[in-house]
């Protein structure tokens, strides 16, 4: 497998239906920088990663959102993995913004060496982006060992 570097940026692109809110919620609610765009389509600076957000009319609300297992977690996300300290900046930024949070301070693998911190937001398109914290970053990439 090939070894990656800190200099590579990943780059995810992503629908909407309506380019307009998409772009307010990126830019005034998450307080993302917008890049390049058009009409129908900007890139956003998602935490030094390229997220691109593309215009399609006919998209409808996603089919299943429905929580996944026992960990409450919506199928179809993405996100960042914050430190402790700006996860919980971030919490307070969106409760002062009036975001809705849509499963408040849910904490994962509590007490073990996987213990995360989780909150999911929706776009107005309702895409979900989780935000994310690792007690300790080491194990971001660990197999969880059976119990």
């Amino acid at each position: 497998m090939m070894k990656t570097r800190n200099m590579n940026v990943f780059h995810l692109a992503i629908t909407v239906n309506d380019i307009d809110k998409a772009k307010q919620f990126y830019k005034n609610i998450l307080g993302l920088d917008i890049g390049r765009q058009t009409t129908k389509w900007f890139d956003v600076n998602f935490y030094n990663h390229q997220l691109t957000v593309q215009l399609d009319e006919q998209k409808t609300k996603p089919r299943n959102n429905k929580r996944l297992h026992e960990l409450a977690v919506p199928p179809h996300h993405f996100g960042i993995i914050l430190s402790e300290q700006a996860w919980h900046s971030m919490k307070r930024y969106l409760t002062e913004k009036k975001v809705e949070i849509l499963n408040l301070s849910t904490t994962f693998f509590e007490g073990s060496n996987y213990e995360q911190y989780s909150m999911f937001v929706k776009d107005p398109s309702e895409n979900m982006i989780e935000f994310k914290a690792f007690k300790d970053k080491r194990h971001i990439f660990t197999p969880i060992e059976k119990q």
